[in-house]
């Protein structure tokens, strides 16, 4: 584990910004954590595209739901790849955050690759940090990630 820069966290009308750090594993550095989420939890969702030979996938809406205890915080990450070696070598994009005051409204998560200058691969890993509550408890979170084949 090492210091970095802190990320910039949004929630609502809010900016996070403390120091962060950043984790080895598996030889691989990850992404600059906020020290306010190093205690949180993460939990990985990867989808493949099932496109037919001639189509690409166009990955749509990621819908949450979920309940976030007192100040508690969810953190959304996404990455997209055409192999699993790739996502497992690529750190991910931190992209939304929400806290018990904020409506779970649904991410982009093709336009979000879009802005980032990333083409859609047929994998896509959402990695989401649940950060306690300062009395301890824990945000719950399910997801759904919408997609369709197109012509390239």
């Amino acid at each position: 584990m090492t210091a970095c820069p802190g990320i910039k966290i949004h929630v609502g009308s809010r900016t996070i910004c403390p120091p962060g750090v950043r984790i080895c594993s598996g030889g691989v550095w990850g992404a600059c954590l906020s020290t306010d989420v190093s205690n949180a939890s993460s939990e990985t969702q990867d989808y493949q595209s099932s496109c037919a030979a001639g189509t690409q996938v166009r990955w749509g809406a990621l819908t949450l739901q979920g309940q976030i205890p007192g100040d508690a915080l969810v953190a959304i990450g996404i990455q997209s790849s055409d192999s699993p070696s790739g996502l497992d070598s690529q750190g991910y994009q931190l992209v939304a955050a929400f806290d018990a005051s904020l409506p779970w409204t649904p991410i982009d998560t093709g336009a979000i690759l879009a802005a980032a200058g990333q083409s859609p691969g047929p994998l896509l890993r959402v990695t989401v940090l649940l950060v306690p509550a300062s009395g301890g408890a824990i945000p719950t979170v399910s997801l759904q990630q919408a997609w369709d084949c197109v012509s390239p």
